[in-house]
């Protein structure tokens, strides 16, 4: 039996929102190719992209290397610029994960991503919320997917 990737993606209200979900053991590879997959969107796909929820509440290890979350953090950084609106909020409720998120703030642009990092799912959808309707002028909907993904892991 072949497990299952440990990075899921899934779209919601059309597209405008993304929730990526870690579990189990990520590993250098399945991160970086996760990552890799937004500045390989269709321009028009990308900055239709409103928010993403990133929560690592499910994983049992990061297996990835400071150089991995490095090149991350540069990927995310120029991939970033093409989409000022977008909000990212990460949820790291265990130590290693909120410390490796801290490495990859540290190495990209915070400013520019407009990325926040909370402890719980509800706090980044609370401050998900409030960063949309200001910019927006709409509310956040990360509870019910998209039947058909707009885009999926490649």
């Amino acid at each position: 039996m072949i497990p299952p990737m440990p990075i899921t993606l899934q779209t919601y209200n059309n597209g405008k929102g993304v929730r990526t979900t870690y579990s189990g053991v990520v590993t250098d590879r399945e991160y970086l190719t996760h990552i890799r997959l937004y500045p390989s969107l269709p321009s028009a796909v990308f900055e239709s992209i409103q928010y993403g929820l990133t929560d690592l509440s499910d994983v049992r290890k990061l297996d990835l290397s400071t150089t991995t979350v490095i090149e991350a953090a540069n990927v995310s950084s120029a991939t970033m610029k093409k989409n000022p609106n977008l909000r990212i909020a990460i949820a790291a409720p265990n130590d290693i994960e909120f410390g490796m998120s801290r490495i990859w703030s540290a190495w990209s642009d915070m400013e520019l991503a407009h990325t926040a990092l909370f402890r719980t799912v509800a706090e980044a959808k609370d401050w998900l919320q409030a960063e949309v309707m200001r910019l927006h002028g709409e509310p956040v909907n990360l509870d019910t997917p998209d039947k058909r993904p707009v885009f999926e892991l490649g």
